[in-house]
């Protein structure tokens, strides 16, 4: 879910949907190499393809496989509402950073029916007082609330 929020150029997208056949296997180091992509770029790309449905992996032969999905590559992301509520957060300013310094970090988010929900922790290991997070961790991905303190923090 996070790599959803990794801005990746469309043309970038169109070009490997139209480079790679369906079920073709793909090999991110090679493509870098091949392609002049720095391996970093490589592994962002890679991860939010998988993130978006367009790579497998095939556990028998330890590969990732391109996929060809029957619908727009623009409209992708969309199909998320997490992602599009965190986006929402954020565009609406619905994020106050209390605080971001060596010890942590605390934001209130903005919730439904005007419940605020605190996000806080430090590093990547952020907890949220949503029911999501109580229910899911972050064993189903992040909440809104994390996405939207993840972009905040991040522009």
């Amino acid at each position: 879910m996070e790599n959803l929020m990794v801005q990746l150029p469309e043309e970038w997208l169109f070009g490997i949907n139209n480079y790679f056949k369906t079920n073709e296997v793909f090999q991110p180091t090679l493509v870098s190499i091949e392609h002049d992509i720095q391996l970093g770029t490589m592994e962002t790309l890679q991860a939010s393809l998988s993130s978006m449905g367009l790579l497998g992996y095939d556990l028998s032969s330890n590969n990732y496989f391109y996929r060809k999905l029957p619908f727009k590559l623009s409209r992708l992301k969309r199909f998320n509402p997490r992602l599009q509520n965190a986006i929402k957060l954020f565009d609406e300013d619905g994020v106050v950073i209390m605080q971001n310094d060596k010890s942590g970090i605390k934001a209130e988010v903005k919730g439904s029916a005007g419940v605020s929900h605190i996000v806080a922790g430090k590093g990547n290991e952020l907890q949220c007082t949503c029911t999501w997070f109580t229910n899911n961790k972050t064993n189903r991905g992040l909440c809104k609330h994390i996405m939207a303190v993840k972009m905040k923090l991040s522009e």
